[in-house]
């Protein structure tokens, strides 16, 4: 865009935009405005039940300096663009910048330090009421639902896709990573889902520690016939019952042979950490490690932790790309299933108006009855999306750790 030029009227400028929404499509989604309001919803979250269109947005062009496209705010970390092409798309909200369509790129040219202005369609929004609040306040089982199907939703999306692996076979029957980063991104991912929070959750005035897998099983306990149809259920169980299964953990030591008991949840903490952390931040797991060997009469100094992180590292590692496929599909199938209970749900509320969906019996605030009503509206894939990124893991890829 130069001086020379007439600047582009709102309508060529929504059209723009609904060329860059079109290929974000989902099955799910009627046209591209919904994808938009989709991928908003995702990176707004609690403020995802606002409807950005034409009505309620003004629109303009604009050229942002590498300063400008620093400070804005961006879903993903991903620096690996698709396509290069420029406008991006900006979505101004409650005081901030979300790249809604460019993600990649603009992390790539901040990352390059990129020096040459880039173009944009800068959306704002004409909705000031809505204010970010400063911490989610959990206290009721009505909220724990509604943050329990947003959060979870949102998680598995991000693990159950290609952006980690790629299945094999047709139907898939194992998967492949892309790299030893994003299998340690996919286990970080995990931990996400397994990890509990400490004391973050008041119900009835009793604090509780909770995981979003602990989160989906108290939600089968409250909803037995819909976790029963659903699957949810049985796909929650099966995973808690893999994750809690303790085995023989063998790995290289000085001078040994080492074997610890482990089970899988503790191992894929150890490898979301380990993989992710130096030496200055691994405090706790070293604490951690050393006390189990101090059972098994193998003491371990700091110097000696630092010998034994790679080849234990090396090991996890190992494992995981051998379970990975059968834990890949444990999460597919929780993630069909939850995914059953969202659409299911948004059918039985007869409508896509956010505002007027039936909300649980409970809820606290406005922000929490606006995620429960972005959560039906904007999430929900078919069954053959999850599918195809679903393996049914052979016997073969269960049979060992």
């Amino acid at each position: 865009m130069t001086g020379k030029e007439n600047p582009p009227t709102d309508d060529e400028l929504w059209r723009q935009v609904a060329e860059a929404f079109e290929p974000h499509r989902l099955d799910t989604d009627p046209d591209w405005l919904a994808a938009l309001n989709r991928i908003a919803a995702k990176c707004l979250a609690s403020g995802g039940a606002s409807v950005f269109n034409s009505s309620s947005c003004a629109i303009r062009g604009q050229v942002l300096t590498p300063s400008q496209l620093s400070s804005l705010k961006t879903y993903r970390d991903k620096t690996t663009p698709g396509r290069i092409q420029e406008p991006i798309v900006v979505l101004e909200f409650a005081g901030e910048s979300w790249v809604i369509d460019g993600n990649k790129r603009v992390n790539k040219w901040v990352a390059e330090h990129d020096t040459q202005p880039r173009r944009a369609v800068i959306i704002t929004s004409r909705t000031r009421e809505f204010k970010r609040d400063p911490g989610v306040s959990i206290t009721t089982e009505a909220d724990l639902e509604i943050v329990f199907l947003h959060e979870t939703h949102s998680l598995l999306a991000d693990i159950i896709s290609d952006e980690y692996y790629k299945t094999l076979g047709t139907p898939p029957v194992e998967v492949s990573f892309h790299s030893r980063g994003t299998l340690l991104g996919f286990l970080s991912h995990v931990e996400e889902l397994v990890a509990e929070a400490k004391d973050t959750v008041t119900i009835e005035g009793k604090p509780l520690s909770m995981s979003l897998l602990g989160a989906a099983e108290r939600f089968c306990e409250r909803h037995q016939e819909e976790a029963q149809q659903s699957g949810l259920a049985e796909s929650v169980s099966a995973l808690r019952s893999w994750l809690n299964t303790t085995v023989d953990f063998r790995f290289r030591g000085a001078d040994s042979i080492l074997s610890l008991p482990l089970t899988r949840r503790k191992q894929i903490w150890y490898a979301a950490n380990l993989g992710k952390h130096h030496l200055l931040r691994i405090g706790a797991l070293s604490a951690d490690l050393r006390a189990r060997l101090a059972k098994k009469k193998v003491p371990l100094e700091g110097a000696d932790f630092a010998m034994l992180r790679e080849p234990f590292v090396e090991e996890l590692e190992s494992r995981f790309l051998y379970l990975a496929t059968l834990l890949v599909e444990l999460l597919g199938r929780l993630f069909l299933a939850l995914n059953k209970v969202v659409v299911s749900r948004r059918t039985a509320a007869g409508t896509n108006d956010a505002g007027r969906i039936p909300m649980p019996e409970g809820v606290t605030s406005d922000s929490m009855r606006d995620l429960y009503g972005s959560t039906l509206v904007f999430k929900g894939y078919t069954d053959e999306r999850i599918q195809a990124h679903t393996p049914n893991a052979p016997d073969l890829l269960k049979r060992r750790y």
